[in-house]
């Protein structure tokens, strides 16, 4: 069994849901086994999944090295930064590529073939088959 698979096959008895043909490089953190990785999706070194509100991520995609999944926040109004938390889900489409160190928020779509350079901060969504980068990320 190689290392990889090793990988795999613990991830997968930890309840992340994930696809054939999957390459995660590790270290992989996650809070919650919320996440579905579909086939033939490589992850690189150093992923962060806050994953409570769920993470998917489309077939084929590429996620680069240090990027952060956050599905939580918090209130900005400080009597209510305290109380519950906002809790929604992350989801990438087909083929998308995330450079190293993008960070995703909460609620964040993004498009099947999207490219998102390396250092952004997607805080909206991003529609399919375009480049956006920057803080935060723009077309």
């Amino acid at each position: 069994m190689t290392d990889n698979s090793r990988i795999i096959n613990l991830l997968r008895k930890s309840g992340v849901n994930i696809g054939a043909g999957v390459t995660v490089v590790p270290p992989f953190t996650f809070d919650n086994p919320a996440i579905t990785v579909s086939d033939r999706v490589f992850i690189n070194s150093d992923v962060l999944f806050i994953s409570e509100g769920g993470v998917s991520i489309g077939e084929k995609s590429m996620i680069g090295p240090r990027c952060v999944f956050c599905t939580s926040t918090h209130h900005v109004e400080p009597d209510a930064r305290h109380s519950d938390r906002i809790i929604k889900p992350i989801a990438l489409g087909r083929n998308v590529w995330l450079g190293a160190g993008v960070t995703i928020l909460p609620g964040v779509t993004i498009g099947d073939n999207a490219v998102i350079g390396a250092g952004s901060l997607v805080k909206d969504n991003i529609p399919p088959d375009c480049v956006y980068a920057g803080v935060p990320a723009k077309k």
